[in-house]
Protein backbone atom coordinates (compact mmCIF):
# COMPACT_ATOMS: atom_id res chain seq x y z
CA UNK A 1 0.00 0.00 0.00
CA UNK A 2 1.35 3.47 -0.91
CA UNK A 3 2.04 5.95 2.48
CA UNK A 4 0.76 9.34 2.47
CA UNK A 5 2.14 10.40 5.44
CA UNK A 6 5.82 10.16 4.53
CA UNK A 7 8.21 13.20 4.60
CA UNK A 8 10.86 12.45 2.87
CA UNK A 9 9.91 13.73 -0.25
CA UNK A 10 8.60 17.03 1.24
CA UNK A 11 9.20 19.36 -1.85
CA UNK A 12 11.71 21.92 -1.81
CA UNK A 13 10.86 25.83 -2.44
CA UNK A 14 13.06 27.00 -5.60
CA UNK A 15 12.25 30.69 -5.10
CA UNK A 16 11.55 31.49 -0.92
CA UNK A 17 13.25 35.02 -0.51
CA UNK A 18 15.16 33.31 2.62
CA UNK A 19 16.09 29.74 4.09
CA UNK A 20 13.42 27.95 5.96
CA UNK A 21 10.87 30.47 4.65
CA UNK A 22 8.54 27.90 4.54
CA UNK A 23 7.63 26.20 8.16
CA UNK A 24 7.20 22.36 9.18
CA UNK A 25 3.58 23.57 10.29
CA UNK A 26 2.70 24.95 6.80
CA UNK A 27 3.93 21.78 5.18
CA UNK A 28 1.93 19.99 8.32
CA UNK A 29 -1.01 21.89 7.36
CA UNK A 30 -1.27 21.15 3.76
CA UNK A 31 -0.29 17.49 3.91
CA UNK A 32 -3.01 16.85 6.60
CA UNK A 33 -5.63 18.61 4.37
CA UNK A 34 -4.21 17.57 0.72
CA UNK A 35 -3.25 14.14 1.79
CA UNK A 36 -0.64 13.78 -1.21
CA UNK A 37 0.82 10.58 -2.18
CA UNK A 38 4.38 11.05 -1.42
CA UNK A 39 5.17 7.90 -3.68
CA UNK A 40 4.26 9.42 -6.83
CA UNK A 41 7.70 11.17 -6.77
CA UNK A 42 10.24 10.28 -9.53
CA UNK A 43 12.84 8.55 -8.66
CA UNK A 44 16.60 9.26 -9.77
CA UNK A 45 17.66 6.11 -10.01
CA UNK A 46 14.81 4.87 -12.37
CA UNK A 47 16.07 7.25 -15.41
CA UNK A 48 17.35 6.50 -18.80
CA UNK A 49 21.36 5.13 -18.59
CA UNK A 50 23.58 8.23 -19.62
CA UNK A 51 23.67 9.02 -23.05
CA UNK A 52 20.62 7.50 -24.29
CA UNK A 53 17.02 9.33 -25.01
CA UNK A 54 18.87 12.90 -25.22
CA UNK A 55 17.07 13.59 -28.17
CA UNK A 56 13.84 13.83 -26.44
CA UNK A 57 15.08 14.54 -22.90
CA UNK A 58 16.72 17.59 -24.74
CA UNK A 59 13.56 18.02 -26.74
CA UNK A 60 11.23 18.76 -23.71
CA UNK A 61 13.56 20.09 -21.88
CA UNK A 62 13.65 23.43 -24.53
CA UNK A 63 10.03 22.80 -25.18
CA UNK A 64 9.48 24.21 -21.30
CA UNK A 65 11.94 27.03 -22.14
CA UNK A 66 9.92 28.25 -25.04
CA UNK A 67 6.70 27.88 -23.69
CA UNK A 68 7.05 30.85 -21.40
CA UNK A 69 9.48 32.60 -23.90
CA UNK A 70 7.74 36.37 -24.69
CA UNK A 71 9.34 36.64 -27.95
CA UNK A 72 8.66 33.59 -29.34
CA UNK A 73 6.77 33.74 -32.43
CA UNK A 74 2.90 32.02 -31.89
CA UNK A 75 3.85 29.26 -34.17
CA UNK A 76 6.92 28.43 -32.43
CA UNK A 77 5.17 29.29 -28.77
CA UNK A 78 3.43 26.42 -26.74
CA UNK A 79 -0.06 28.10 -26.61
CA UNK A 80 -1.21 25.07 -24.92
CA UNK A 81 1.34 24.63 -22.26
CA UNK A 82 0.82 20.68 -22.56
CA UNK A 83 3.46 18.16 -24.34
CA UNK A 84 2.05 14.68 -24.47
CA UNK A 85 4.56 12.12 -24.65
CA UNK A 86 3.29 8.70 -26.54
CA UNK A 87 4.27 5.13 -27.99
CA UNK A 88 4.05 1.94 -27.94
CA UNK A 89 4.71 -0.27 -24.05
CA UNK A 90 7.74 -1.31 -22.95
CA UNK A 91 9.51 1.74 -25.19
CA UNK A 92 10.85 3.29 -22.02
CA UNK A 93 8.82 6.16 -21.75
CA UNK A 94 8.52 6.00 -17.85
CA UNK A 95 12.25 5.78 -17.80
CA UNK A 96 12.16 9.25 -20.30
CA UNK A 97 10.06 10.85 -17.71
CA UNK A 98 11.93 10.02 -14.59
CA UNK A 99 15.00 11.76 -16.55
CA UNK A 100 12.56 14.53 -17.63
CA UNK A 101 11.80 15.24 -14.02
CA UNK A 102 15.14 14.51 -13.30
CA UNK A 103 16.55 17.54 -15.64
CA UNK A 104 14.08 19.94 -14.39
CA UNK A 105 14.42 19.37 -10.83
CA UNK A 106 18.32 20.08 -11.63
CA UNK A 107 16.90 22.95 -13.10
CA UNK A 108 14.76 23.91 -10.37
CA UNK A 109 11.69 24.30 -13.03
CA UNK A 110 10.38 20.79 -11.38
CA UNK A 111 6.58 21.82 -10.05
CA UNK A 112 5.35 18.32 -9.28
CA UNK A 113 5.43 14.86 -10.44
CA UNK A 114 3.19 12.13 -10.56
CA UNK A 115 3.79 8.26 -11.55
CA UNK A 116 0.70 6.21 -12.19
CA UNK A 117 0.76 2.46 -11.38
CA UNK A 118 -1.93 -0.01 -12.07
CA UNK A 119 -0.84 -2.34 -9.45
CA UNK A 120 -0.88 0.06 -6.60
CA UNK A 121 -4.40 1.49 -5.25
CA UNK A 122 -3.09 4.93 -4.21
CA UNK A 123 -1.21 5.46 -7.51
CA UNK A 124 -3.79 4.25 -9.64
CA UNK A 125 -6.40 6.55 -8.14
CA UNK A 126 -7.47 9.42 -10.76
CA UNK A 127 -8.78 11.61 -7.62
CA UNK A 128 -5.47 11.79 -6.07
CA UNK A 129 -3.18 12.94 -8.98
CA UNK A 130 -4.25 17.11 -8.68
CA UNK A 131 -4.38 17.13 -4.93
CA UNK A 132 -0.72 15.43 -4.87
CA UNK A 133 0.98 18.12 -7.73
CA UNK A 134 -0.69 20.82 -5.39
CA UNK A 135 1.04 20.44 -2.73
CA UNK A 136 3.96 19.57 -4.77
CA UNK A 137 3.69 22.71 -6.52
CA UNK A 138 2.79 24.88 -3.24
CA UNK A 139 5.66 23.54 -0.85
CA UNK A 140 7.80 25.24 -3.96
CA UNK A 141 6.24 28.23 -5.20
CA UNK A 142 5.28 30.70 -2.37
CA UNK A 143 2.49 32.82 -4.06
CA UNK A 144 0.31 30.00 -5.05
CA UNK A 145 1.06 28.28 -1.85
CA UNK A 146 -0.55 31.62 -0.24
CA UNK A 147 -3.52 31.05 -2.21
CA UNK A 148 -3.99 27.06 -1.90
CA UNK A 149 -3.09 27.77 2.41
CA UNK A 150 -6.01 30.19 2.51
CA UNK A 151 -8.54 28.64 0.57
CA UNK A 152 -8.04 25.33 2.56
CA UNK A 153 -8.53 28.18 5.96
CA UNK A 154 -11.09 29.26 4.27
CA UNK A 155 -13.58 26.15 3.69
CA UNK A 156 -12.61 23.60 6.29
CA UNK A 157 -15.13 21.54 4.47
CA UNK A 158 -12.98 21.18 0.98
CA UNK A 159 -11.81 17.61 0.76
CA UNK A 160 -8.63 16.65 -1.06
CA UNK A 161 -10.51 15.52 -4.11
CA UNK A 162 -12.89 18.79 -4.30
CA UNK A 163 -9.58 21.51 -3.94
CA UNK A 164 -8.34 19.29 -6.92
CA UNK A 165 -11.21 19.97 -8.88
CA UNK A 166 -12.06 23.54 -7.71
CA UNK A 167 -8.18 24.88 -6.87
CA UNK A 168 -5.90 23.58 -9.00
CA UNK A 169 -6.44 26.01 -12.35
CA UNK A 170 -8.45 28.72 -10.59
CA UNK A 171 -5.11 29.82 -7.88
CA UNK A 172 -2.57 29.56 -11.11
CA UNK A 173 -4.59 31.69 -13.19
CA UNK A 174 -4.80 34.49 -10.20
CA UNK A 175 -1.69 34.72 -9.53
CA UNK A 176 0.13 38.02 -9.46
CA UNK A 177 3.35 37.10 -9.07
CA UNK A 178 5.21 34.29 -11.64
CA UNK A 179 7.91 32.54 -11.05
CA UNK A 180 11.01 33.31 -13.35
CA UNK A 181 11.71 30.48 -15.56
CA UNK A 182 8.47 27.95 -16.16
CA UNK A 183 8.00 25.05 -13.86
CA UNK A 184 6.86 21.66 -15.25
CA UNK A 185 4.23 19.26 -13.58
CA UNK A 186 5.00 15.59 -15.23
CA UNK A 187 2.33 12.78 -14.80
CA UNK A 188 3.61 9.08 -16.05
CA UNK A 189 1.59 6.25 -17.62
CA UNK A 190 -1.79 8.01 -17.53
CA UNK A 191 -3.30 5.10 -19.22
CA UNK A 192 -2.93 2.80 -15.48
CA UNK A 193 -4.77 5.73 -13.78
CA UNK A 194 -8.38 5.83 -13.04
CA UNK A 195 -10.89 5.07 -16.08
CA UNK A 196 -11.61 6.78 -19.21
CA UNK A 197 -13.98 8.78 -17.51
CA UNK A 198 -11.85 10.13 -14.40
CA UNK A 199 -9.01 10.47 -16.98
CA UNK A 200 -10.91 12.52 -19.03
CA UNK A 201 -12.04 14.77 -16.25
CA UNK A 202 -8.32 14.70 -15.05
CA UNK A 203 -7.16 15.82 -18.35
CA UNK A 204 -9.83 18.64 -18.42
CA UNK A 205 -8.41 20.22 -15.05
CA UNK A 206 -5.21 19.83 -16.48
CA UNK A 207 -5.78 21.69 -19.98
CA UNK A 208 -7.92 24.49 -18.13
CA UNK A 209 -5.00 25.05 -15.76
CA UNK A 210 -2.27 25.01 -18.84
CA UNK A 211 -3.83 27.59 -21.03
CA UNK A 212 -3.11 31.21 -20.90
CA UNK A 213 -4.91 34.02 -19.68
Amino acid sequence: MSNKSTRHNDPIPYFETEPGAISNFELDFLRKRLEPITNAHYQDDRGCMNGTRAQIINDAFLWATRSLSQNAPLENSNADGMLWIYGMPGIGKSAIAHSICHRFNDNKQLGGSFFCRRDDPALSDARSVLPTLIYELAGIFGPYRNRVAQALRDDPQLTPQSVGEEMFPTPLQSLEAYPPQALVLVIDALDECGGPATRRQLLGHLFKACQRN
